[in-house]
């Protein structure tokens, strides 16, 4: 049997396996030369809602900073714009129950890019940092001791991220032409309705980057849960290895919840919101004897971009807490491999091991969180009931 020893050095993980030596930047993590992942970063750093040079961090600059804060302002007042035309021209030829969720839904999308902003590049901006570094490093680590790559789907998240980020521009550009060609928009309420039109931009580039975060842990967990298959049944003592790298797993889901959490529950509350918006507006039009095919297409369409906008932050987040709660299974299956082997009795620490490892697993209770509810699949059920359950009062009182 081959002898390994991992020695830690001021975070600097060293792998020895017999006489080689494999340095971990010999064995450098990929994830930050995919092309999406680069594209999400520079977008996202355009419109200051992240840390700039995530990936290689130096510090943010007074001017980066200043920036963000007129973002921030930028946005407000745009929303504060848009509301006052709307009631000032076109909330008379509206229901009260309508105008309200209009400025309701332009104050949201607001708040909620504003709380990004606040949160990923003012607040939690260094803890943002240190979780792609903590990650980065395990990365390595698990790379650099089995001398294999991590298999990030890139394909998969290319496409997934590349027509999800389609599709919200296509809607976009759909819904200020349609509108302003019905409504006779001016040049002032074009740009007016364009700035949200990039406010809803705004929070597709944030869910993208949860999407991103998903994917990224959840491939380091199946690549963990793979080599633990392979080499426990061989390799007694690796247990605690695993033990010590999905340890440092659960911490990066922990600090994706806390620096993204306060950004997740105001993306939800905003998806909420424009759905209620869309959906009555929608039910209005189909309702009508003469209807508004302009008012029809853009509500119908709102609708899907909201819907895709819940699945793409809620199915990854669920995804990623499913691979890592597998993490248990993988152990109870292997103590099960060993308990009918002749290895069993020279082994015995590993018991000890695995039976550790799947307890810290249910323990640790691995999931994304906005501080409020979990982010899974159960938050597409919290958002259809709200929205049917509005529906049917609206219906009722019609």
């Amino acid at each position: 049997m081959t002898e390994r020893q991992v020695t830690e050095i001021d975070d600097v993980w060293i792998i020895s396996k017999g006489s080689r030596r494999y340095d971990m930047d010999e064995s450098k993590s990929t994830w930050a030369t995919l092309p999406i992942v680069r594209i999400v970063q520079k977008s996202s750093e355009i419109f200051a809602v992240t840390a700039p040079n995530l990936y290689d961090y130096e510090g943010a600059s007074l001017l980066y900073v200043a920036y963000a804060i007129v973002v921030c302002l930028s946005q407000l007042t745009a929303s504060a714009l848009s509301t006052y035309v709307h009631w000032t021209k076109r909330s008379s030829g509206m229901s009260m129950t309508s105008n309200v969720l209009f400025t309701i839904v332009r104050l949201q999308l607001a708040l909620t890019n504003v709380t990004s902003i606040v949160t990923l590049v003012l607040v939690k901006r260094r803890r943002l940092v240190g979780k792609t570094r903590r990650l980065g490093n395990v990365e390595r680590t698990l790379q650099a001791n089995f001398q294999r790559t991590i298999d990030y789907k890139p394909t998969v998240l290319t496409a997934q991220l590349g027509l999800f980020i389609g599709l919200i521009l296509c809607i976009g550009i759909f819904d200020v032409y349609v509108t302003a060609s019905s409504l006779q928009y001016d040049a002032f309420d074009a740009a007016i309705h364009s700035s949200y039109r990039l406010q809803v931009f705004i929070v597709a580039l944030t869910t993208a980057q949860v999407r991103c975060c998903c994917a990224r842990i959840q491939a380091a967990v199946e690549f963990a849960n793979e080599r633990m298959r392979d080499t426990l049944r061989t390799v007694a003592g690796e247990a605690t290895f695993f033990l010590r790298r999905y340890d440092e797993l659960c911490d990066a889901v922990d600090a994706v919840s806390d620096v993204y959490g306060a950004a997740m529950l105001m993306i939800v509350g905003c998806v909420v919101a424009n759905l209620l918006a869309g959906s009555s507006a929608l039910l209005k039009v189909l309702t009508v004897v003469r209807r508004d095919d302009a008012l029809l297409l853009t509500s119908l369409f709102g609708i899907v971009e909201y819907a895709v906008i819940s699945v793409m932050l809620a199915v990854p987040c669920g995804n990623a807490s499913n691979e890592a709660r597998k993490t248990c299974l993988v152990s109870y299956k292997i103590l099960l491999g060993f308990q009918g082997s002749s290895r069993f009795g020279r082994c015995k620490n590993v018991k000890e091991e695995l039976l550790l490892l799947a307890e810290h697993v249910r323990a640790r209770n691995v999931r994304f969180s906005t501080g409020f509810f979990p982010v899974d699949y159960n938050v597409l059920f919290l958002i259809l009931g709200s929205v049917a359950t509005y529906l049917i009062i609206i219906l009722q009182f019609q």
